[in-house]
């Protein structure tokens, strides 16, 4: 096991500071996938109960896309969005109109106020936080800065809280 081999290597005396910190890396990062499945689901039912409003045929399965593929940022919600657009085209043009609407209305409540609340509340950090990491990590670098943005920030913030507790411990 890499994990055990790994520990060996290491002195008794960080053996278990790093066995902890490597448990709440672990949770933190656990918490970020739980609340990115969240997240996808309310997305999904979001769009699925907007489909079904306006008339679209198989609303809950293509929500059901909708949310998987929301996973992916910027371009998980146009996937998500092409078979809905095409269901509503068959119906009628102003209908794929009022789903282009209603994707781009729950991509900016997903995007503005759901995933930084919810992301916030399970990663332990503040939603205004959350949208800076994700801001900064796509400014820096790029799609995959957005992804990585708040797992690597709440990861930080963990290997800070570490260090300030071992700080004041010596203190």
């Amino acid at each position: 096991d890499i994990k055990i081999w790994l520990l060996s290597w290491m002195p008794d005396r960080w053996r278990s500071d790093i066995v902890g910190l490597m448990i709440e890396m672990d949770n933190c990062l656990g918490s970020f996938l739980r609340g990115q499945i969240l997240i996808s689901t309310i997305v999904g039912l979001l769009i699925a109960l907007g489909l079904f409003i306006i008339g679209i045929d198989f609303p809950f399965v293509t929500g059901f896309a909708a949310g998987i593929f929301n996973i992916v940022p910027y371009f998980g919600p146009v996937i998500g969005a092409i078979p809905a657009i095409i269901f509503a085209l068959i119906k009628s043009p102003i209908s794929a109109f009022y789903v282009v609407v209603l994707f781009a209305i729950v991509n900016q409540v997903e995007s503005s106020i759901i995933s930084p609340n919810i992301l916030g509340e399970h990663v332990g950090l503040h939603p205004v936080t959350v949208i800076f990491a994700i801001i900064s990590g796509g400014y820096l670098y790029g799609i995959l800065g957005v992804i990585l943005a708040v797992p690597v920030t709440s990861i930080i913030k963990v290997a800070l809280r570490y260090v300030q507790n071992k700080l004041l411990e010596q203190s």
